[in-house]
């Protein structure tokens, strides 16, 4: 994602998208079995589904940002060799902006891609 998210830092210090993923995981290795038998819980599954929506909303609007980035690179002139050349090493080679360098239009069904 070419965003550094703190994961290895204390809860205070980490990024939201850290503490949802670890929040929803913690769901699903908390199950007891409990009188719900494999299912679990309603309240667990609304949860999850809760916890699922909010991280989502996230990566959502990371894709976006990443992407507008992208297009605004592309579009702003060099003038020259050192700039050029100076524009390539910073170009991100995270995977997210790999897989956006060919789209010329976001949609919803790449940004649902790029979610999963």
């Amino acid at each position: 994602m070419g965003l550094d998210l703190d994961a290895q830092h204390g809860t205070a210090r980490q990024s939201e998208i850290i503490r949802l993923f670890r929040a929803l995981d913690g769901t699903y290795r908390d199950y007891s079995g409990g009188s719900w038998g494999f299912w679990g819980s309603p309240f667990t599954a609304w949860q999850q589904r809760n916890l699922a929506a909010r991280l989502n909303v996230l990566l959502r609007e990371r894709i976006v940002h990443c992407f507008s980035e992208q297009k605004k690179e592309l579009q702003s002139p060099t003038t020259t060799f050192v700039e050029d050349h100076e524009k390539k090493k910073k170009k991100s080679r995270s995977v997210l902006a790999l897989s956006l360098q060919d789209i010329d239009t976001l949609t919803l069904v790449f940004i649902d891609s790029a979610c999963d």
